[in-house]
């Protein structure tokens, strides 16, 4: 079998891009302040990069870009416990990146810190078990056959 012809297409290496990662806070407490850094990057563009949220209910955007990019300031603004998700649009001319933000809004009783520690209900709640933090609970558990068989 010989091939007799191959096809290659190349990329335009000059388009204009826009590149952003999806933002999730994951588990958030209502009770603090939840902010994520978006770093934005844009690429051959002749416009500024603007930024606008779909619903901008939850979620508020600050900070400014160029055509070069920038950091934004994604901040969840909400009230009450839930799934929380929107759209934040970049756009440069006729060049957008669509960025998901999600999140999950908890009601937590302590903070995770010695004066004011987790509850074991608050940890199911983050869903985080590589946040290193102080909990507050109580271990249930038997013997089998005295303290010999203990290490």
């Amino acid at each position: 079998m010989y091939i007799k012809s191959i096809k290659v297409e190349y990329g335009d290496a000059n388009a204009p891009s826009i590149s952003a990662d999806d933002i999730d806070f994951g588990s958030a407490n209502l009770a603090n302040t939840n902010t994520k850094t978006l770093a934005v990057t844009g690429e051959n563009l002749t416009e500024v990069i603007t930024a606008t949220l779909k619903e901008g209910t939850a979620f508020s955007v600050a900070g400014s870009l160029t055509d070069a990019g920038g950091d934004l300031t994604i901040t969840l603004t909400a009230t009450e416990e839930g799934t929380y998700t929107d759209v934040l649009t970049l756009k440069s001319g006729e060049t957008t990146k669509e960025v998901s933000i999600s999140a999950t809004a908890v009601k937590l009783q302590g903070a995770g810190t010695a004066e004011n520690p987790y509850t074991v209900s608050d940890v199911f709640k983050l869903n985080n078990p590589e946040k290193e933090a102080w909990v507050k609970g109580y271990i249930i558990g038997a013997v089998k056959s005295g303290y010999d068989n203990l290490q």
